[in-house]
C-alpha cells in the first residue's frame, strides 16, 4: 500500500517535539533548537513522513476521509451502532451492586 503525503517542512520539523525551524537542519545533521534532539537529517525527515502517512491512513480507517467513499454509496455516514446490552450501571466482576446487596440483606 502506498500513500502520498506532502513532504513540506518534514526535513525542518523535529520528529520528537514537532518544532519547525529552517536552522534545525545543517546539511546531514538535524539538531532541534527547541528540545536539543539530534539525528541524521534524512532519518528525522523519514520519521516525519511516516507520521504523516500514519495520520492519513488513520483518517481513512476512521472515516474522516472521503477518498475511498464510492459515489452513490448507500451506507449511512454517521450511523449510530445499537448495543444489545441494556443501559445500566456496569459493575466490575466480583463486586456487588447496590441492588445485589439489598437482595442479599432481605
Amino acid at each position: 500500500m502506498t500513500d502520498e503525503v506532502n513532504p513540506r517542512c518534514t526535513s525542518q520539523k523535529c520528529s520528537e517535539c514537532g518544532y519547525i525551524e529552517a536552522s534545525n537542519r545543517d546539511l546531514e545533521k538535524f539538531i532541534c533548537l527547541s528540545c536539543g534532539w539530534m539525528a541524521h537529517a534524512d532519518i528525522n525527515a523519514a520519521k516525519n513522513i511516516k507520521e504523516l502517512a500514519m495520520l492519513n491512513i488513520a483518517s481513512i480507517v476512521l472515516g474522516d476521509s472521503k477518498e475511498l467513499e464510492p459515489i452513490g454509496s448507500k451506507r449511512p455516514k454517521n450511523r449510530l451502532e445499537k448495543s444489545a446490552r441494556t443501559l445500566c450501571k456496569r459493575v466490575e466482576p466480583g463486586n456487588l451492586s447496590n441492588k445485589d446487596i439489598k437482595a442479599a440483606m432481605s
